[in-house]
C-alpha cells in the first residue's frame, strides 16, 4: 500500500508526499513515515528521497535524522 499526502497553499497543491508505511503518535502529534519517502514540489519542480522522515504539524517542522540516506533533485 502506498500513503499519499497533499499539502495545499491557497487553494492549490503545492506538493505531495508518497511513502510506503505512515505511524501518528497520540503522544507527541508526531507523524513518521519510511519506506521509499518522496516529497515532490509542483510549482518548483523539487524532488526529496529519503528513507524515513518525522513530521511536526504543530511547529510546520519535519526531521530527518543524520544517519537517514537524503537525496534532493532540483
Amino acid at each position: 500500500m502506498i500513503i499519499k499526502i497533499d499539502f495545499y497553499e491557497k487553494d492549490k497543491v503545492s506538493s505531495i508526499l508518497t511513502a510506503k508505511y505512515a505511524t501518528f503518535s497520540k503522544t507527541t502529534g508526531v507523524y513518521t513515515v519510511r519506506n521509499n519517502v518522496v516529497i515532490e514540489s509542483n510549482d518548483q519542480n523539487k524532488r526529496l528521497n529519503t528513507e524515513e522522515l518525522k513530521w511536526y504539524p504543530k511547529t510546520h517542522r519535519v526531521k530527518i535524522d543524520n544517519d537517514k540516506l537524503v537525496r534532493i533533485q532540483t
